[in-house]
């Protein structure tokens, strides 16, 4: 398209970029970055590869520990074991629901410490008002109240994808040990998860 004096804006038939995530679109800078070491910048006879080492001998010295490229909150979980950020809410284990914690916001991904241990991580969400919850936080409570098994939140979210292997193991433990006791022997087996590989638990 052309304004009145006839100018065609350089970037008018630019393609814009359709990537599913942050992942790929940064698979795909990295690709056109390397793709483009030979070229030549005007004036300059040597190639941007050539430019880039001559460049990197200037460079000072990497620290001996990473920074870490975050903003850093000292914050408390709130009556659901879950710590806020922008709004959204994200649990941690609920044995350190009265701890005083610190969140690592990171451009992707939250880190929730106590003290130097990190004790929980989640994606970082950019949605509002949703809750990012990760079941293993919770299976110590519900252990203490099997009554609650059904009704809670993470573990309804997490039945959603489970093998279906979990539903006959649950209903056969329920038959087998009721008054509560099938659900806890099923938690036993669920906190697997939190020092085992999900195929390992699964294959169990």
């Amino acid at each position: 398209m052309e304004n009145d004096a006839g100018y065609v804006p350089r970037n008018f038939l630019t393609i814009l970029l359709q990537v599913n995530s942050y992942e790929e679109l940064n698979a795909l800078l990295r690709k056109a970055c390397l793709a483009d070491v030979h070229r030549h910048v005007r004036g300059k006879e040597a190639s941007v590869a050539e430019l880039w080492e001559d460049e990197k001998s200037q460079f000072l010295l990497l620290p001996h520990k990473d920074y870490p490229a975050c903003v850093t909150y000292p914050i408390r979980p709130n009556a659901y074991s879950q710590v806020e950020l922008d709004t959204n809410r994200y649990s941690v284990p609920v044995e350190h629901r009265n701890s005083a914690l610190a969140l690592q916001a990171f451009p992707f991904l939250l880190k929730i410490l106590f003290g130097e241990q990190v004790i929980a991580e989640h994606p970082r969400c950019f949605g509002r008002e949703q809750d990012i919850l990760e079941a293993l936080h919770y299976l110590p409570l519900l252990e203490q109240r099997p009554g609650a098994f059904e009704h809670a939140k993470p573990i309804r979210n997490w039945r959603k994808h489970w093998p279906r292997d979990y539903e006959r193991l649950l209903h056969e433990l329920r038959e087998h040990f009721p008054e509560g006791r099938g659900v806890r022997e099923f938690i036993a087996i669920l906190r697997l998860h939190q020092d085992h590989p999900v195929k390992l638990v699964e294959q169990l």
